[in-house]
């Protein structure tokens, strides 16, 4: 009986391992790979909120910049997306992937004056999406989505999960009161909210009129 010893001098064997390891990566990836594609009546809803809370620690009153511009409405027990033709009829639904929401909301405690909501919502065609704030890299079938924020921190949200936010700073404003100048120590609260709702049907989509 002969045995047959197969031999590779060391350069020619550590290439070897290197092709047989690199073929083994891309097995494993290729048989991981979440390879599906969104039906064409489905789309994914992200929203981000951000909350500018202001608390009078000395002083009588603060005012923040007066905002309004509530462009949408999302029933989150409905799965519900309303808003106005007017502001975003020129969305192309038949092609659309991804709408993400942008909420602005300024309030505050006794004493504060102003503020307002606003938001505005902004449609995708294709994934990864890009802004200036966040970036979705990949979606999963099951609607979990990767994303990327502005300094490259990752980020994996399941469906209906949040990545929250929350800075705190003391400001000093001066208000003239009608005979000399007033100082309020103002505390304020600002939390960042991004809710990933996951993979929604158009159908489900209020235009309003």
């Amino acid at each position: 009986m002969y045995i047959w010893v197969l031999k590779f001098p060391i350069m020619k064997r550590t290439a070897l391992f290197s092709i047989i390891y690199l073929l083994m990566l891309t097995t494993l990836f290729s048989c991981s790979k979440d390879n599906w594609a969104l039906a064409d009546d489905e789309y994914v809803f992200v929203d981000w909120k951000t909350v500018v809370y202001a608390n009078i620690i000395d002083g009588d009153k603060f005012t923040h910049p007066a905002i309004s511009q509530p462009t949408y409405i999302f029933d989150d027990e409905r799965n519900e997306l309303s808003f106005y033709e007017h502001d975003y009829g020129h969305f192309n639904f038949d092609a659309l992937e991804v709408i993400k929401g942008s909420q602005m909301i300024m309030t505050g405690g006794i004493g504060v004056n102003g503020g307002g909501e606003a938001g505005g919502l902004k449609d995708y065609y294709n994934i990864p999406t890009e802004n200036r704030v966040y970036s979705i890299l990949d979606l999963n079938s099951d609607g979990t989505i990767h994303l990327s924020l502005n300094d490259g921190t990752p980020v994996t949200l399941g469906v209906r999960e949040e990545w929250i936010d929350i800075t705190k700073k003391i400001e000093s404003h001066d208000y003239y009161d009608g005979n000399s100048y007033v100082t309020t120590i103002v505390e304020i609260t600002t939390t960042r909210t991004i809710t990933n709702y996951g993979i929604l049907k158009k159908s489900g989509i209020k235009i309003l009129h």
